[in-house]
């Protein structure tokens, strides 16, 4: 699934605002596109094969580490997800950084999905978000407030994998197979976890 937008976080990275309380609620709008272009309708699907879930799964089973928009110079990655299953359950947890008032915060998302033919879906009502890193309890608890009630406004999505080469294409769509804007993106799979980039 999309990580994040670089321009708009460029855009964020260049604001010569104090990093308050106040100046956190301007720039919401520039953290909210981390999550999985989670918006409005966007991009086509990729003219190819869905690959199903459970197969991605499977033949990935020794590689826990989905790295999302790998960077073979910098061996990085924009986005690192771990998933455990249990039946249809897919429990996914995804780790990004983002730009902080010093240093760069850590934000991690966890999600329940359900096994849906060949994608996995899951509400986002019911994601759980969490940031590490250098802020005041204030821009912590602000932060996490206003990016959840955007998660809430997402509803229900949906992730699909189409094969492409020695990786995947990534896609994240609505329940009704509408593809998000910034909601494709490639991915790989690692046995370690890659360090994450900016």
């Amino acid at each position: 699934m999309n990580v994040r937008n670089r321009a708009m976080f460029a855009s964020y990275a260049a604001c010569q605002a104090p990093f308050t309380e106040k100046s956190i609620v301007t720039r919401i709008a520039l953290f909210s596109v981390i999550l999985a272009g989670l918006t409005a309708c966007g991009p086509t699907l990729p003219d190819l094969e869905v690959e199903p879930i459970r197969k991605v799964l499977s033949d990935n089973s020794a590689l826990p580490y989905e790295c999302v928009n790998y960077d073979l110079r910098s061996d990085s990655c924009e986005g690192l997800v771990t998933r455990r299953v249990k039946g249809d359950r897919i429990f996914y947890e995804a780790f990004a950084l983002v730009p902080g008032p010093s240093d760069p915060i850590n934000m991690r998302l966890k999600v329940d999905f359900q096994i849906e033919d060949t994608r996995y879906c899951g509400d986002m009502r019911n994601a759980d978000l969490v940031f590490d890193g250098t802020l005041t309890p204030g821009q912590r608890s602000l932060l996490q407030e206003l990016l959840l009630a955007q998660l809430i406004s997402y509803g229900d999505v949906c992730g699909a994998y189409f094969r492409e080469g020695e990786g995947y294409i990534s896609v994240t769509t609505d329940r009704n197979g509408r593809v998000m804007p910034q909601g494709v993106e490639t991915s790989h799979f690692f046995a370690r976890p890659k360090p994450l980039r900016l």
